[in-house]
This record gives structure tokens, C-alpha cells and sequence, in this order.
């Protein structure tokens, strides 16, 4: 599903580190999320590159924080396929291929559309409200300011996400909405691949649109349709990632 890959980002592929001080007993949940979210959000924009040795010192200097969150967030990015662990060497940058990136295509190209499937049949009220929000985020961001201010692309990655994962919300399957959340993960990691390669970003935004529209309506018809064009919008980005990993 490359319309999951259609981030805009800064061409110098930079993240400001978390800096949090580490509890003296353990970690709280908000700082394992928090060092889990920067190692992810650098291992996808290749900040970590493919393949690179993991050090538990280095990242804990990187990121500020002591041993336990380091350690518990790399256990969760490995269930996510983002980070191998290897028997007595510790942890590494899983790799990137043409295979893998396949792979994870194929399976979200199913997930995906079940789950927005299941949406018509199970999403409520309350979740109708949270994707129009949502949704208004996304159409409302500033991309010129963000050409002056490229921190602000970080901003766009939360809104981006927040609504792929309230799009598949609606579906009442947690397993599900963690799946296809795991799967987008991967499948962004190739979009940074080819940082030549410029969004659409009035496709998107009406992409986005008919997709949200076919849900609140519970219209199948109208949802395929929507569907079917934002897969087909992310082919020419499909065709140069394959290209890159073919190359």
C-alpha cells in the first residue's frame, strides 16, 4: 500500500533526540514509549541505517536515557520488525530488500482493506467523530511553513499516522489496528529510500477524503472506489522503491 509511504520529510533525514532522565528504579511506561518512539522514528528514516550494530551505551547516550528503557524499547521494535536481535551479539537494524518490502506490501494490501471493511459494519459514533477530526488535521497542516521549518515534519508524521490508525479503528479489533499499525512502520521505512521522490500531497489530501467520506457514509461501494485510488496513487512511488532495491 504505498499511499502509507507518502511522508514528507526532511532531506536531511534528522530527528532530535529525546532527552528524559531515566527513573532510578526501572521505567515508566512514557519513557519506554517516548525512547521507543525515537529509535523507531530513526531506524525508519534511516538516521539508523539498515543493518547497524544496536549499542545499548551508545543509544542511551543518544537518546538521554539509562538502561531499561533502551532495553524494553528495543524488545517492542523487535516485535515490530524494525530491530533483529542476535543470540550473544545483541541487537541490529533489521535489513532492508525487495523481498521484505514484497512482503509487508502483500500483507497490509490485505489487512488494510478489511479492516476498513469491518469499519462499515462496527465503527460507532464516537469513532466517526475521532476520524473527521483526524482527518481535518491532516488537511489542515501547513506544508509551505514547513518548507521554512522542516522540524515541523515531525508534526505531520503524528497527524499522518493518527489517522491511518483511527481509519482502521473503526474495525473493534485491537489485534488488527496493532497489525496493520506494525505493517505501516515497515512499509515508511522504503519510502526514505527514495527522499527524491516528491508526495502529492492535494492527492493525499483528497484520497483521504473519499476514503473517510465512504466510511461515515457505510457505503462499500464508494469505499472500494476510494480505496482503488489511493493504492493506485502510490504506484509511481512504488515503481522507484522497487527500482532503488532492484538497483
Amino acid at each position: 500500500m504505498a499511499g502509507f509511504a507518502t511522508i514528507r520529510m526532511d532531506r536531511g533525514g534528522s530527528r532530535e533526540a529525546v532527552a528524559t532522565d531515566a527513573p532510578a528504579d526501572g521505567a515508566s511506561a512514557s519513557l519506554i514509549a517516548k525512547t521507543q518512539d525515537a529509535i523507531r522514528r530513526d531506524i525508519i528514516r534511516h538516521v539508523l541505517a539498515p543493518g547497524e550494530r544496536l549499542k545499548i551505551q551508545s543509544l542511551m547516550e543518544r537518546y538521554g536515557v539509562g538502561l531499561s528503557p533502551v532495553r524494553e524499547a528495543l524488545a517492542l521494535i523487535c516485535g515490530a520488525g524494525l530491530v533483529i536481535r542476535e543470540d550473544r551479539r545483541g541487537f541490529r537494524v533489521a535489513p532492508v530488500s525487495l523481498a521484505d518490502y514484497n512482503d509487508a506490501q502483500l500483507v497490509i494490501g490485505r489487512l488494510w482493506p478489511f479492516a476498513l471493511r469491518l469499519g462499515i459494519a462496527n465503527g460507532d459514533q464516537a469513532w466517526e467523530q475521532r476520524l473527521v477530526l483526524t482527518l481535518y488535521r491532516t488537511l489542515n497542516f501547513d506544508w509551505s511553513r514547513a518548507e521554512r521549518e522542516p522540524r515541523l515534519y515531525d508534526e505531520w508524521d503524528e497527524r499522518f499516522r493518527a489517522l491511518q490508525r483511527e481509519l482502521v479503528a473503526g474495525s473493534g479489533s485491537p489485534t488488527l489496528v496493532a497489525l496493520v499499525d506494525t505493517l505501516i512502520d515497515r512499509v515508511e521505512r522504503y519510502r526514505w529510500l527514495v527522499p527524491e521522490a516528491e508526495a502529492d500531497t492535494a492527492l493525499d489530501d483528497r484520497n483521504h477524503r473519499a476514503l473517510v467520506d465512504a466510511l461515515i457514509a457505510k457505503d462499500s461501494d464508494k469505499l472500494d472506489l476510494a480505496m482503488r485510488n489511493y493504492v493506485a496513487g502510490g504506484r509511481a512511488l512504488r515503481e522507484a522503491i522497487e527500482s532503488r532495491l532492484g538497483a
